[in-house]
This record gives C-alpha cells, sequence and structure tokens, in this order.
C-alpha cells in the first residue's frame, strides 16, 4: 500500500502540468493556494506569524515538512480530500490551531506533525494511516477528544505525551503496540477502553511501553482481561494516584520494575475475564499467571492489603516497599532472588501491619530456606504473628522454624549456622512460653 502511494508521489512530482506553489508575503493574514498544486514544499510559510486562515484546492497531494511551523495565529486549516501525507513537524507550534480535520486519503502523519499544538481541541478523520509517528501529537494540552482510525496497529513513541486534558480513549482491535511515553502524563485520562480481542488470534498488544501511562491522574479502572497485553514494561503505569482496580489477561506474564508504583490508590489487581467487580478478588494482588514481582513494581501502593505469592514466582527488592499490606500468604516453595553480590535476599515485605501470614503447606513441605527466611524476615517486623498460626496445619511460626531447622538439605538451601544461631535467638527471645507445647517437639518432628 505505501509503495503505491510512493510512486503516486513521484508522479505527481513528475508531472510537467503541475503548478508551482505561489510565493506569498510574510504579512500574509488569508491565502488560497489556486487549483493545480499538489505539493507545499517544506518550510513554505515557517514562521508566517500573521498568517490566520490558508485554503487549499482540491488537487493538493503533499504538505512538506515543517510548511508550517510557528505559525502561531493560523486557526483553521482546511485539508483537502486527496490529500496523502503532512509532513514532519508541519503544524508544530501553530498554538493557536483549534480543530483539525484529517481527509480519508491522508495514509501518513511524519513525527511531531501537530507538536505543542497548544489550543488544538480536536481531531476529526477518517484516514486510512496506520501508525501515529513519534510526538505527533506532543503537548497538545488543550486535546479533549481524538478518534483512533479503525486500522490503526501502532502508537508510537510520545505520540500523546503531555495531552493533559485527553478524556477518553478507544483503542482499535488492530492496535499491537502502543509505544513508550504514549500518553504519559495525560492527566485527565478518565477511561481507556480496549476491543476485546480474544476472539481474534491475531489481534494482540505484545507489550505496553516504558511509562506509556505514566501520570494519568483521573484513570480509576483498567480492565486488560480480554486483551492480550504479555508484557507491561517500566513505569507502564507508574503514578496514577487514583487507579483502583486493574484486570489482566491471562496472556500477561511479565509486570516489570515499577509498574504501579506510586498508585497510592490501587487496591485490586488479577488476572481473568471477569468485570473488575472488587468482591471478585480474595487478595489484593492476586496475579496467578505472571512469572514475579519485579523490582518495586508496587512500590508507595499504600492501598494494598493483601496479597498471594505462587510456587512459580519471584519476587525482587523493593516489590511491595511501603505497601500497607495487613494479609500475607506464600507458597512452601519461593524461587531464590540473589542479591548484586550473589547473597540471598528475602526481606521482601517493609510493612509492620501484617496481621495474617500463612504458608500453604505441611510443615514437612518446607524445605526451602527462602520461604523459611522470608516468613522470619515478616515476623521480625511484626513480632505479634508469633502468637498466630500460619499454616494450614496450624502450626505456630516457631514451630515452622524448628521443624525446618531440623530438615536434612545441602547446597544453597542450608542456613548457614550464623543464621540458624539468630533466627532461633529471636524466636526463643520473643515467645518463650511456646517452648514446652512444642508441637514438633512432641511429635518428634526434629
Amino acid at each position: 500500500m505505501e509503495r503505491d502511494y510512493l510512486s503516486m508521489e513521484f508522479n505527481y512530482i513528475a508531472n510537467p502540468y503541475m503548478i508551482p506553489l505561489p510565493t506569498y508575503s510574510r504579512t500574509s493574514i488569508h491565502i488560497e493556494v489556486p487549483p493545480g498544486v499538489t505539493m507545499v514544499p517544506e518550510r513554505s510559510f515557517e514562521d508566517y506569524e500573521q498568517l490566520k486562515t490558508i485554503i487549499f484546492p482540491n488537487t493538493l497531494k503533499h504538505i512538506g515538512n515543517y510548511a508550517f511551523k510557528g505559525c502561531h495565529r493560523l486557526q483553521f486549516v482546511y485539508l483537502p480530500e486527496g490529500l496523502l501525507t503532512i509532513g514532519f513537524g508541519c503544524f508544530s507550534e501553530c498554538t493557536n490551531l483549534l480543530m483539525i480535520q484529517i481527509p480519508h486519503s491522508v495514509y501518513r502523519i511524519e513525527q511531531e506533525a501537530f507538536n505543542r499544538c497548544k489550543r488544538l481541541t480536536s481531531i476529526l478523520h477518517q484516514a486510512t494511516f496506520y501508525n501515529y509517528q513519534n510526538k505527533c501529537f506532543f503537548q497538545c494540552k488543550k486535546l479533549k477528544h481524538i478518534t483512533i482510525p479503525k486500522k490503526m496497529d501502532l502508537i508510537s513513541d510520545s505520540a500523546f505525551c503531555g495531552c493533559t486534558s485527553l478524556l477518553e480513549l478507544d483503542f482499535p482491535n488492530n492496535i499491537i503496540k502502543i509505544s513508550d511515553n504514549s500518553f504519559k502524563e495525560c492527566s485527565s485520562l478518565k477511561k481507556i477502553t480496549f476491543v476485546k480481542t480474544c476472539t481474534n488470534e491475531y489481534s494482540n498488544i505484545p507489550k505496553l511501553g516504558r511509562n506509556a501511562f505514566f501520570g494519568c491522574h483521573s484513570l480509576v479502572d483498567i480492565d486488560l482481561s480480554s486483551y492480550r497485553v504479555h508484557t507491561l514494561k517500566e513505569s507502564c503505569f507508574s503514578n496514577c494516584v487514583n487507579l483502583e482496580t486493574v484486570l489482566l489477561s491471562k496472556k500477561t506474564k511479565k509486570i516489570m520494575d515499577y509498574s504501579f508504583s506510586g498508585c497510592s490508590s490501587l487496591k485490586f489487581i488479577g488476572n481473568g475475564f471477569s468485570e473488575p467487580h472488587r468482591k471478585w478478588f480474595k487478595f489484593g494482588v492476586d496475579l496467578k499467571h505472571i512469572e514475579g514481582f519485579s523490582h518495586s513494581v508496587f512500590d508507595n501502593c499504600t492501598s494494598l492489603k493483601s496479597v498471594i505469592v505462587r510456587e512459580h514466582q519471584t519476587i525482587q527488592t523493593g516489590a511491595f516497599n511501603t505497601c500497607n499490606l495487613k494479609r500475607i500468604s506464600l507458597p512452601f516453595r519461593l524461587h531464590l532472588t540473589t542479591g548484586p553480590n550473589g547473597e540471598k535476599l528475602c526481606d521482601f515485605f517493609y510493612t509492620d501491619n501484617v496481621e495474617e501470614l500463612e504458608i500453604r503447606s505441611h510443615l514437612r513441605n518446607v524445605t526451602y530456606s527462602i520461604v523459611y527466611m522470608v516468613m522470619y524476615k515478616i515476623i521480625q517486623r511484626n513480632p505479634h504473628l508469633l502468637e498466630k498460626k500460619c499454616m494450614n496445619y496450624k502450626f505456630y511460626p516457631i514451630e515452622v522454624a524448628i521443624g525446618r531447622l531440623g530438615v536434612n538439605c545441602s547446597g544453597e538451601d542450608k542456613p548457614d549456622e550464623l543464621t540458624i544461631t539468630n533466627v532461633l535467638y529471636f524466636y526463643l527471645r520473643n515467645a518463650p512460653w511456646m517452648i514446652k507445647n512444642l508441637k514438633c517437639f512432641q511429635n518428634n518432628n526434629v
């Protein structure tokens, strides 16, 4: 398709009957381009600061790079049907441009085409082009409404970054990529709608880019449950301070560093194909299909109250930093996480508000020191948990610790002697009254 258009462009340029664009005074206020003109060369009207309106003929096919850059008084532009391309930075910094109507014939809008058009309020088009290029509508601060073409498959880097008045987005079925910073700091954005693609195996978004929706302060609910996003990249929804509920597809496997950091209102995030009703969640964080919890992924999500971790999942440092977790559910096995110096990392839950700690296992199955140490680190911050049973089989934490230390193991799963001494000292110092009643001694488990 694009190759055909390029050959058409060559034919228009080579046409001996093509009428060149006349030369206009830099003080012109109103311009009507005569019929027969097919191209506005690059920088033709750059910095024409008195220009308010311009009318193009139906013969126009191409508008060159920076053709109207810096026309600060330009308010209305009629783009005729038959126009094919809008050049790089074409209307950039036209700070009084109010509305633009893009005809059906346009197949390409280049980078920064409407960059910093600060008064642009709406974009109307039925165009058939396939992507918004980098910074296409960057910092169009008054832009409220945009209809994304049905054939659109790509939104490039920073395409709508800083569009602080944008209210709603309806993504069509063909979207396969939302790039870095695409909608960063669209602070008025309240609703994101994705066409349900679970019936279309060829339609998916492999990744949501870095900072794609960073700082979208007005988002409350996000439903990606039917959209096949494999990866949320770094800081994808970071600092969405009013975001409360997130539903992800079962196809979502990776949520990368800082993806939801600073989402201080976030209460529920899970996988599934349900509607985002809060009663659906048993835990505030229930992501059974993801591979793990990346570095600082939920940093400062102060409204999260509970999390369930699965056997196949890893936890990176700071994943739940400053979360006010009250309930933590751990499997009997966790994947080992190591620090930069190769040391075991097991202090993942930086909260002193835990009211309920559970390990989904029988005492005999707690054979991995990482789980045993994670539990110990949680109880160090929440010593009152020593008096609460924490396993399916009603064992107290001290029983789990002593039962664990009695297991024969080798290699990286075996705690060193100093660790054993410190853990036992902590438990004996804080719960000496429990020693005589330990089930693990009574049952000869150690």
